[in-house]
């Protein structure tokens, strides 16, 4: 393959966040410049130089400096979803980051690839941040929505890796220019492991929507149910081990129980328990469990309902099969909370991308398809 035209392809903004690392590497970078249409143009140039010479659109890696207040500085952030901070229409009528008149989504969502890092949503604006901080985002940045957009309508896989620098306070711009230069180092280790990760990854997800069935009206009418059962049957292995992924090992550490939701949480759970040494402790409907227990009740798409769980104590990963709205998930955290738990993470298998900003207390849930 050409050289110009490499794959994976490495997008940053400035040379100086990558000092001289990937130079020495050999490892070809796009320099895009600051911004958001500098990026996009940058990007959108380069894209159209594979189409028109014949080459395969490449995977898309974005390295980058970001502020965080959720993150502290030092840290590496994988983000998969993207927003525009900066994009303000509700005089108009519309939300903050909805670009008026545009079918795009306000919300880019790609699928999960770096699943060893934290996870972050990244809101890109054409400003350096001293004070912006939305809940709807925890990493701020200043080009990759932008370059989220252009592989959104390629139809090119993305991957958005930000090193913090900063706070988002105040002394930003001293921090930034302070914690730059270590930047480029980290972004190698992350580039060193892209094809051994990419190649598990992304045959789950290349292949996993054939073994999910589509249940139209069931378990009532207007609801399609996601079918895992194929999944679980031909691909649980591969399955259980790119959820195992989504923690990294210090998190795991951390952990002192898994929490399965009822019912197919309880699956997904009871392996990762089991492939971790961790207890397992089960969140069931009302009336399934034996007293003494706690109690709580949550909304469905479809309905109300009451989840019940035995008291205990420690640091818990609460894990369920499906995101649709959040309801079950905020439920179980919320129950696991007044059984006397903490909740470190949550984790799903698949995120249906109805609730793209859902959070509880803060904390996003992290998802190995969607």
């Amino acid at each position: 393959m050409n050289q110009t035209l490499p794959n994976p392809l490495v997008v940053m903004a400035l040379e100086e966040e990558s000092g001289d690392a990937f130079r020495r590497a050999g490892i070809a970078v796009l320099y895009t410049g600051v911004g958001k249409v500098n990026a996009a143009y940058s990007l959108t140039r380069k894209l159209s130089e594979y189409l028109l010479s014949g080459y395969p659109l490449p995977l898309v890696v974005n390295f980058g400096t970001a502020g965080s207040r959720s993150f502290p500085s030092g840290s590496l952030v994988a983000c998969s979803a993207f927003t525009q901070r900066d994009m303000n229409a509700t005089a108009l009528n519309f939300s903050i980051g909805t670009t008026p008149f545009d079918s795009t989504p306000p919300l880019l969502k790609f699928p999960t690839v770096l699943t060893g890092l934290p996870q972050g949503i990244c809101g890109t604006g054409d400003s350096f941040a001293t004070t912006d901080m939305d809940a709807q985002y925890d990493v701020i940045d200043m080009e990759a929505f932008s370059l989220a957009k252009v592989c959104w309508f390629y139809g090119s896989t993305f991957v958005s890796v930000k090193y913090i620098t900063d706070g988002c306070n105040s002394e930003s711009a001293n921090d930034w220019a302070a914690n730059l230069r270590q930047a480029g180092k980290r972004f190698m280790e992350v580039f060193d492991q892209l094809p051994t990760t990419l190649s598990r990854r992304d045959e789950l997800i290349r292949t996993s929507m054939q073994y999910i069935r589509e249940v139209p009206d069931f378990p009532v009418a207007g609801i399609v149910f996601k079918d895992i059962s194929p999944l679980l049957r031909d691909r649980f292995g591969e399955t259980i081990e790119t959820l195992d992924g989504l923690l990294d090992p210090n998190e795991w550490n951390e952990i002192d129980v898994v929490v399965g939701v009822e019912s197919r949480g309880f699956v997904l759970a009871a392996a990762l328990a089991q492939r971790r040494s961790k207890g397992f402790v089960p969140v069931r409907k009302a009336g399934k469990l034996p007293p003494p227990v706690v109690s709580c009740g949550y909304k469905l798409e479809y309905g109300e309902g009451i989840l019940e769980m035995h008291v205990g104590s420690g640091r818990v990963l609460v894990v369920d099969d499906v995101l649709a709205t959040g309801g079950t998930l905020s439920a179980a955290a919320d129950l696991s909370t007044l059984a006397g738990y903490r909740v470190a993470h949550l984790l799903v298998l698949i995120d249906l991308g109805i609730a793209p900003s859902f959070r509880w207390r803060g904390m996003a849930a992290r998802s190995a398809l969607g």
